[in-house]
């Protein structure tokens, strides 16, 4: 019994752990940078225009994640979905591991009915249709016109290190595939999920990928806004292909969206192209701020609507209906 109350007691001080290093490193960069001064230069509509696309990314989202559901033959109400949706995203944005994905599912069972093979399916659906297209626009930025970027990436360093962590991952998660092949339960729920997923109708993946593009143009606006209001112009071309990348590095990290490595990784091509490196810290801490603080309001407002304990939804997940 006790492992089981220090287990969220060690996952509650690890997220306030990275809490206290975050606020660390913002007053370090508050007064090493003069961040007010950059922030007064932003202006308060802006900052307010900002938080509303910030939120319309949350909206917009759940309507993609409505999409493939409906694809694969569940068509829940855009409401309930949201509800569902954000209140898994606490768990993403404070926890590492992407715990915020079994809690997702255990909630599309527990108050949408959808059986566990098919979240996952949706799930992996929306992982492998984002990586994809992410994908195709670092290729076509790299094809393109993006010398400075791609000569980054492709040196010694930089090459073999995003080498050996896309090889990790990918003999993590073929390992776990061929291992659990030898366990009966695992190969039948592999084997549910496989089925539910080929199920799904062409037209709603066709939907989710303009859905996805939609938001992938809004976070590289977002920043591209930001660094122009501050007086440096750079393509914006380029940093969708900067955000792009970066985003890409950010799926790999175990910690909730890709804290470190998605922004370390972001500074470092924003500098690349031309940014100066307080703006591109500066920028990178604005993105941090909007796409984790919008999505999280978002989720407690939505966990105290469905007076949700994520325990008890979490428990559901040993069921498989």
């Amino acid at each position: 019994m006790s492992r089981l109350h220090s287990h969220p007691r060690f996952l509650k001080g690890l997220a306030w752990a990275l809490s206290l290093l975050t606020a660390a490193l913002f007053v370090y960069f508050l007064i090493t940078y003069d961040v007010l001064d950059l922030l007064r230069q932003l202006g308060f509509r802006f900052a307010l225009a900002l938080i509303l696309l910030a939120t319309f990314h949350v909206l917009e989202s759940v309507l993609g994640t409505q999409m493939i559901l409906k694809g694969l033959g569940y068509a829940p109400s855009y409401r309930d979905l949201y509800l569902t949706v954000t209140a898994s995203l606490p768990a993403s944005h404070s926890t590492p591991a992407k715990i915020g994905l079994p809690v997702r599912l255990a909630l599309f069972k527990q108050y949408l009915g959808i059986p566990t093979t098919v979240a996952v399916a949706n799930i992996t659906l929306e992982t492998f249709l984002g990586l994809g297209v992410v994908g195709f626009i670092v290729l076509a930025g790299a094809v393109l016109a993006f010398d400075d970027v791609v000569g980054f990436l492709v040196s010694d360093v930089n090459y073999f290190g995003v080498l050996a962590l896309f090889t990790i991952s990918f003999l993590a998660a073929f390992a776990l595939f061929v291992v659990g092949r030898h366990f009966v339960f695992v190969r039948r729920f592999l084997e549910r999920t496989i089925a539910s997923a080929k199920t799904v109708k062409p037209f709603y993946v066709f939907a989710y990928v303009i859905l996805l593009l939609i938001r992938i143009a809004l976070r590289a606006f977002v920043t591209y806004a930001v660094v122009t209001r501050l007086g440096y112009m750079v393509a914006p071309l380029a940093i969708l292909y900067v955000q792009s990348i970066s985003g890409l590095l950010g799926v790999i990290s175990v910690l909730p969206l890709g804290l470190g490595a998605k922004d370390l990784s972001l500074i470092t091509l924003l500098v690349a192209i031309g940014v100066p490196f307080d703006i591109a810290i500066f920028a990178t801490s604005i993105e941090r701020v909007l796409w984790t603080g919008a999505p999280f309001a978002l989720g407690v407002l939505s966990v105290n609507r469905l007076g949700l304990k994520w325990a008890e939804a979490v428990s559901t997940l040993a069921e498989d209906g």
